[in-house]
């Protein structure tokens, strides 16, 4: 339900800019990309996603070279809500 619901962002930004090549989206967790590229990828298959992870505790970076999920130490960054 919550990708479900993260989705009607990759909805909006597909209906407001119908042209749009690449999304950027935030990772913590995979959720918010998961539902943004899932609706925005529906829309349209070419459109191009690209993960974001703040340097200081890239646990989706980390986690995907280990094949597997891993704890990673969280420093204080300006991205502190990811």
């Amino acid at each position: 339900n919550v990708i479900a619901g993260q989705a009607t962002i990759g909805l909006e930004i597909v209906e407001a800019l119908p042209d749009v090549a690449h999304i950027a989206v935030p990772l913590s967790g995979g959720g918010l990309f998961a539902g943004v590229a899932f609706a925005a990828r529906s829309a349209n298959r070419a459109i191009r996603m690209t993960g974001v992870t703040m340097a200081r505790g890239a646990a989706m970076h980390a986690s995907l070279a280990a094949g597997r999920p891993v704890l990673v130490e969280e420093l204080d960054t300006l991205a502190d809500s990811l």
